[in-house]
């Protein structure tokens, strides 16, 4: 079975995950759509891999139901199923428990899924302050190996970077229409600490400069053995 696994790594200086807690997400795929019964697989499935995580040594006060997609309406419509879970404990290592879990869970059930890790690549915002877009995503791809070969995986591609800014026109503008909402992929931007008071801009001498407020990098992985 053909199972699609990937790691995203966050650099932000709005959304930093608490040191100790990672946050995991998982997809599930249906083959085909369950209908009616999407409720109940949904839950069949997330109460299978809490259970198989406790098997693995995590104490249930170490695994947080975060949920997600349990709309019955979306889930009738729905061929995937997304929720989230968020393991508490600085171990690395349960990152590549639950994934391994998940992998025997999905297989069991006959369905295919995308496992897809958040990992902080700052600790705090403050550490991001003046980091470049750049050497975020060169922090991020270093992250994403090193949880890549525990799990006993490569990266084999990396897929988007996603840079966010907030829209901060200067109250003095006068035609605000002027200033773009979205801005180039210049990897020269910084992250900065403005951004984490939703100010998209600071003010040098008389230049108005766009600061990223969050890059995302997923990077799509394979196992290391086909």
């Amino acid at each position: 079975m053909a199972t699609l696994r990937y790691i995203d790594v966050v650099g932000s200086s709005r959304f930093i995950p608490e040191p100790d807690k990672f946050r995991v997400q998982v997809h599930l795929f249906c083959k085909k759509r369950w209908g009616q019964n999407n409720l109940d697989k949904s839950f069949q499935f997330r109460t299978a891999v809490i259970d198989g995580l406790i098997k693995e040594g995590l104490k249930r006060t170490q695994i947080e139901d975060a949920g997600g997609g349990n709309e019955t309406y979306y889930l009738r419509k729905a061929d995937q199923i997304t929720y989230t879970l968020i393991l508490h404990g600085k171990e690395q290592q349960k990152l590549v428990e639950s994934m391994r879990t998940v992998d025997q869970i999905s297989q069991q059930m006959g369905q295919e899924f995308s496992f897809k890790i958040i990992s902080p690549t700052f600790r705090k915002p403050e550490d991001a302050y003046g980091i470049t877009l750049r050497e975020a995503i060169a922090k991020a791809r270093l992250k994403a190996e090193t949880i890549a070969s525990e799990a006993e995986l490569k990266i084999v591609n990396v897929i988007h970077v996603i840079e966010q800014q907030k829209k901060s026109s200067p109250s003095n503008s006068s035609n605000q229409e002027d200033w773009p909402s979205t801005w180039g992929d210049d990897e020269d931007l910084m992250l900065g600490k403005f951004a984490a008071a939703d100010v998209g801009f600071t003010e040098t001498s008389a230049n108005l400069t766009p600061l990223v407020i969050r890059c995302e990098v997923r990077f799509e992985v394979a196992p290391l053995k086909e």
